[in-house]
């Protein structure tokens, strides 16, 4: 039997630049949030800043995020066909609400966008975004297919041909206790695909519920959260350098047509303000990188000045 009916939203491409009405009067960067599987971050990156700077809705940050989830529909198995007395109404679940109440705000929200392709979408080509975030990247995999690195390292390349230089990448990775360093070097690899796209790390900080309020992380496919981000989240915030900057960081890091990450790495650490090291280990018989460096209790960087 075919369903009643189905749940769609009116999910509209981003306006053109010039046609575009720009009502945030508080000069907030230009933001894209990919794989937002619930909305959940998209709505309390909102609602902490327009809180702080005291926004009324004419000048919210919502006009200028551009929030993406990879599903290439909006229809949803969660939502519910309820009969009110008179006639059949869908009662929406939590994540299509949000998804309203996004729209209704001035957030643009686009569906079916692969994060590791953004320079190839037409709607995202208009833009240059100041601000590019993504929560736990995952596709589904388990950790031996070694899939997530492929998946980073084109994620950053991507981001590179859409931002410029001092744009920064938001990434936030589970960080797990004393196995916080397997996680960035073999579960992710986020030392060489940051470093080989041109982005030197400039801060790394706590990501949870209390920095976000009403923020909640699930699974790809899924409603549930990962046992692993309960353990622990970080965010790895990623500055571009400039082209000169980037050459010079790569002179001595080239050995026959190769590049030496771990010496490339180490290089772009002079361009940022922040102190780290860069370790090494072996995983499963493979070197990889990772940052050694503390948290910081930074800012939110939703700021109109940041």
């Amino acid at each position: 039997m075919e369903p009643l009916m189905s749940i769609s939203f009116n999910v509209s491409a981003p306006k053109m630049p010039e046609t575009q009405g720009h009502l945030c009067q508080g000069n907030h960067k230009k933001r894209l949030i990919v794989g937002d599987g619930n909305f959940s971050f998209t709505e309390a990156l909102i609602n902490k800043h327009d809180k702080k700077a005291h926004h009324t809705s004419k000048y919210s940050l919502a006009h200028s995020i551009i929030a993406t989830d990879y599903k290439d529909q909006s229809d949803c198995d969660d939502c519910e066909l309820e009969w009110f007395g008179e006639f059949w109404s869908w009662a929406l679940c939590d994540g299509c609400k949000r998804i309203q109440k996004l729209l209704n705000s001035g957030v643009t929200v686009l569906l079916g966008v692969d994060g590791t392709r953004l320079h190839h979408n037409k709607y995202l080509k208009p833009f240059k975004f100041s601000r590019i975030h993504w929560n736990c990247p995952h596709d589904g995999s388990s950790m031996k297919e070694q899939t997530l690195p492929k998946l980073i390292g084109s994620f950053f390349m991507s981001c590179a041909k859409i931002q410029k230089a001092s744009h920064r990448v938001h990434v936030t990775l589970a960080q797990p206790g004393e196995k916080n360093h397997f996680y960035q070097g073999y579960y992710y690899n986020i030392v060489g695909a940051a470093s080989i796209a041109g982005y030197a790390l400039i801060k790394k900080r706590l990501f949870d519920s209390n920095r976000y309020p009403g923020y909640h992380h699930v699974q790809t496919n899924s409603n549930t959260s990962a046992p692993v981000t309960e353990e622990g989240m970080r965010e790895f915030v990623f500055e571009k350098l400039d082209k000169k900057s980037f050459h010079n960081a790569l002179e001595g890091c080239i050995n026959n047509k190769s590049i030496d990450l771990t010496g490339l790495a180490c290089s772009l650490q002079n361009y940022s303000k922040k102190t780290y090291m860069i370790g090494i280990s072996e995983y499963y018989r493979e070197w990889r990188d990772y940052y050694e460096c503390s948290t910081d209790d930074d800012s939110s960087d939703c700021e109109s000045k940041d």
